[in-house]
């Protein structure tokens, strides 16, 4: 009975469900070794995500189920600025990717906020303060009108308003 379950493993990690696995890949090729050996700006949208989403589904590995995200939003951007239903309606997408998506998208809104403040970048021409909200409201789905105070970085939303 035992070496029977030990055969049944081994076609199963044989099957050509698996073949196809991250693991079975060249080791540079694997997008987190890629990441530590070449940088981040070596690797793709859909590997960059895939290190984000951590696992494929069955048949289908991590990186090829980033391609079909990119490919089904069409872009980063549109992943995260998905709602949630509409994020966890896909195969292989639940809460707990969702959850990590959005809280790499508030990392990165902090990382760029507190740039902005630890180097006293103030913003100083008219470019650097239109990436500034871009980064800060890009997201938003209603129209927001903002009053953007040059000596408090973050901008802090306090009032929002439907006009209709």
């Amino acid at each position: 009975m035992l070496k029977e379950s030990r055969f049944k493993e081994s076609a199963l990690n044989e099957s050509p469900l698996n073949q196809n696995a991250l693991k079975n890949w060249p080791e540079m090729e694997r997008p987190r070794e890629k990441l530590v050996s070449l940088g981040s700006s070596s690797l793709s949208d859909a590997e960059l995500l895939a290190i984000f989403l951590r696992t494929g589904v069955r048949g289908c590995n991590v990186v090829d189920l980033a391609r079909q995200l990119l490919k089904s939003f069409g872009s980063l951007g549109a992943i995260f600025a998905a709602s949630q239903e509409d994020f966890c309606a896909r195969h292989g997408l639940g809460m707990a990717k969702y959850v990590q998506l959005q809280a790499c998208l508030e990392m990165s809104k902090r990382y760029l906020a507190e740039n902005i403040k630890d180097i006293d970048c103030s913003l100083t021409s008219s470019q650097a303060t239109r990436d500034y909200l871009l980064s800060e409201l890009r997201l938003e789905t209603r129209e927001i009108f903002a009053v953007l105070f040059l000596d408090i970085i973050p901008v802090k939303t306090s009032y929002y308003f439907n006009l209709h």
